[in-house]
């Protein structure tokens, strides 16, 4: 949830511009499909998704909020449009799309919030169906990420996990020996500059079975669009507001992770989403 003391900046050309310098331009990752089937989103999935969004939540381009299908589900037959809903989400799982949808799906509407210490965070409003359909794919594979992330990746489906982190911290500091060194670690624009070659090979490695949809929104460039007639193409990182986004930015740093585990000395490497905390002896 995105809390902010003021309204997004306006769209100006120095705001786009500063915007455009967060993204690196890169081109379409060159990945291949993978084979395992897509994953089997339920009715459960889809309806604790829809009512996990925060009322009010902004639309995508074409203007329709989450609400709205709580609003027609739950003043109608809500076995049969719960059912329709959960059968159209599976087909966004599956990329049973034309590639008329790619731009409209894969894009979104681009905000510019002011940072309290200068700049812009950029934050995509996504269209609802895509929205809805990654917070689905979330809850149909949660039960793998603790066998992917074990406890060094608290960021991502661990109860508690910045509490969690928090504390593997205080411990660390608290016991170290005068020999032991402690690093908080906080990649700089980490999530606008991730490869999108990177998170689609950490996909098909960890969770195959969201690859097609993954690829759908990450494998081909796509509009960002700031005002009318006003866009950027979208080309690296991470959008940030889309539900998938911390799972796949941390998919893609886990390798980098997994190896300072292995360095030996250490015995802490916590990390939330892109901020670390590293302990060793120099």
């Amino acid at each position: 949830m995105l809390v902010s003391k003021g309204p997004p900046a306006e769209i100006t050309e120095e705001v786009r511009e500063a915007l455009k310098a967060l993204r690196p331009e890169e081109p379409p990752p060159n990945v291949p499909a993978s084979s395992q089937r897509p994953c089997k989103v339920s009715w459960a999935n889809v309806w604790d998704a829809l009512t996990s969004f925060q009322t009010a939540t902004s639309p995508g381009l074409i203007g329709i909020r989450p609400e709205h299908l709580v609003q027609c589900i739950c003043t109608d037959d809500i076995e049969l449009l719960l059912a329709k809903l959960t059968m159209l989400v599976q087909r966004f799982v599956q990329r049973e799309f034309s590639a008329a949808c790619d731009l409209m799906m894969a894009g979104g509407h681009l905000l510019a919030i002011d940072k309290p210490k200068g700049g812009y965070r950029p934050i995509c409003v996504g269209e609802c169906f895509r929205r809805l359909a990654g917070k689905a794919v979330i809850r149909a594979t949660s039960v793998k990420f603790s066998t992917i992330f074990g406890s060094s990746q608290l960021g991502v489906g661990a109860e508690l996990g910045v509490e969690r982190a928090a504390h593997l911290v205080r411990r660390a500091i608290q016991f170290a020996g005068p020999d032991r060194v402690t690093a908080r670690v906080d990649i700089r624009n980490a999530l606008n500059s991730l490869l999108w070659e990177v998170i689609l090979l950490a996909v098909q490695a960890n969770l195959p079975e969201i690859f097609a949809f993954v690829s759908w929104l990450y494998g081909a460039h796509s509009p960002l669009f700031l005002k009318a007639g006003v866009y950027l193409t979208s080309e690296s990182g991470i959008q940030q507001g889309d539900p998938l986004g911390p799972l796949l930015f941390a998919l893609g740093i886990q390798g980098l992770v997994d190896q300072i585990s292995k360095i030996d000395g250490i015995d802490t490497n916590v990390w939330t989403a892109d901020d670390g905390c590293i302990s060793d002896t120099p």
